[in-house]
């Protein structure tokens, strides 16, 4: 009988901030008062931020880049385009993942402006070799979304992205608006839309009951 070992494959990404240039202190941004994001983008050190990159490769451990607490709370779209093309042009050999959302809408005025919003990012971390975490999207607790509803949005975005793709899921201590985010059994059911295509889910409840 043969005892060989099956060893599953496991990936680890490491979610880093960018560097900012000395004199970005005189701005005086703080969380309370972020400032506008191409005021924050202009005083980015892009070498020392990708070397940043080099050095946690050097580790061992891929980047999870333009992801929420990290970057995009106040970063925006424009930088964390920049962000991802920069950081595939690396060609590191543990990879990366990256954060895909709607923050490059103004407005969202409907189901579909939000399915459309994402699947453009995940297109653009894709063709850039990274692979897309889809990030919670507060529009759905703010409207009242149901269980199905939540399926019926992340299946419209599984059906036309090309995988593999991480959902994330992001608790209120984060971001009060996402109160209730999953309701039901909306993750699981989601989870299991297409295995094929989502690999996996990043955690960030901060909830012992999880």
């Amino acid at each position: 009988m043969s005892d060989a070992r099956h060893d599953a494959l496991r990936l680890c990404f490491g979610a880093l901030h960018v560097v900012m240039r000395p004199e970005y202190r005189e701005l005086g941004h703080s969380m309370q008062n972020p400032g506008d994001a191409r005021a924050i983008e202009d005083h980015i050190d892009w070498p020392a931020t990708m070397q940043l990159r080099r050095k946690m490769d050097g580790f061992g451990i891929g980047i999870a880049e333009a992801m929420d607490t990290a970057q995009r709370f106040f970063l925006g779209w424009p930088a964390a385009r920049r962000l991802i093309a920069e950081t595939g042009a690396l060609n590191l050999p543990n990879g990366f993942c990256a954060g895909a959302g709607t923050d490059q809408l103004t407005s969202i005025d409907q189901v579909r402006d939000l399915v459309d919003a994402v699947i453009e990012q995940c297109a653009y971390i894709s063709s850039h070799g990274g692979i897309p975490v889809i990030l919670p999207m507060p529009w759905l607790c703010e409207n009242g979304a149901t269980e199905q509803e939540f399926v019926d949005v992340y299946g419209a975005i599984l059906e036309q992205v090309r995988g593999p793709v991480f959902l994330h899921w992001l608790g209120p201590m984060f971001l009060a608006s996402l109160e209730g985010y999953f309701p039901g059994r909306s993750f699981d059911r989601i989870m299991a839309l297409d295995p094929s295509k989502v690999r996996g889910c990043k955690l960030s409840l901060l909830d012992k009951a999880f």
